[in-house]
């Protein structure tokens, strides 16, 4: 990081980045066992189910090559992120599919478990306990679609969307200055992110000191990133622009530019 960059960054910002400096290991297990859960979904508790009926009844040499290719990638994906800083559900998939093996064992630990609960009832339910393995796996399936096909407005698409927009503006490799949670844009917009101080009396410096061209705010969390900016905004040669952020409703994101 640039020193000009960091000494304008927020003091608890600075502490955080020491932290991780000291315990980079710590943090990149943190995050691959994390994006490894994440990116397993339901799917995380066939998986344990399925390792716990293996060991019960033994494990063979397949389930030990699993482990140990499991283990292995556990062990790269954690070099991977000292060393980037960075590790997406994506690269969390590769973790999952060695592990695919043990879910469907869980799957089938669950069914069994199930038609043995339903064997107390009547014969009204003897299609469920007949085809209860093919009804969960359905069950799952559709959980997944539902998941997949969702076209909800998530932070992350708006991000991505504004991003793109100023890209398109001729913005790409300015410096955008906004909220540590508002990074994903910066970086759709092929433009460098720098933190926004934590009050508005260090705005004017920061943008003139690092050459800022567009700001993004949160307006719903704007006071607690940068006391004062909303009521001063217009004093430091920023207006607003109309861009694809007008879907946000309340706290949609606001781009301000630099006159």
């Amino acid at each position: 990081m640039d020193q000009k960059v960091y000494q304008s960054l927020a003091f608890i910002s600075k502490n955080s980045l020491e932290l991780g400096i000291r315990h980079r290991v710590v943090l990149a297990i943190s995050e691959v066992i994390y994006k490894f859960v994440k990116s397993a979904n339901f799917l995380i508790i066939l998986i344990f189910l399925g390792l716990w009926k293996r060991k019960r009844d033994g494990f063979e040499t397949s389930d030990w090559y699993l482990l140990f290719m499991f283990a292995a990638l556990f062990v790269m994906s954690v070099f991977y992120t000292r060393q980037t800083s960075y590790f997406s559900t994506r690269h969390g998939l590769t973790l999952v599919l060695p592990s695919l093996f043990f879910a469907g064992h869980g799957l089938d630990f669950m069914a069994k478990t199930f038609h043995h609960g339903l064997n107390r009832f009547t014969s009204r339910w003897l299609f469920v306990r007949k085809y209860l393995l093919y009804i969960i796996t359905i069950f799952l399936i559709m959980v997944f679609l539902v998941q997949g096909i969702s076209f909800k407005r998530t932070e992350k698409f708006i991000q991505k969307e504004i991003g793109l927009w100023l890209k398109e503006k001729g913005v790409q490799g300015s410096v955008i200055m906004g909220p540590k949670n508002l990074l994903r844009l910066a970086f759709y917009a092929d433009g460098k992110f720098l933190e926004i101080p934590d009050s508005w009396e260090k705005i004017a410096d920061s943008i003139q000191k690092n050459g800022v061209r567009i700001v993004v705010i949160d307006p719903c969390t704007i006071d607690q990133d940068c006391s004062g900016f909303l009521a001063n905004w217009s004093k430091a040669g920023l207006f607003l622009l109309q861009g694809p952020n007008e879907k946000g409703g309340k706290c949609g994101i606001q781009i301000y530019g630099i006159y």
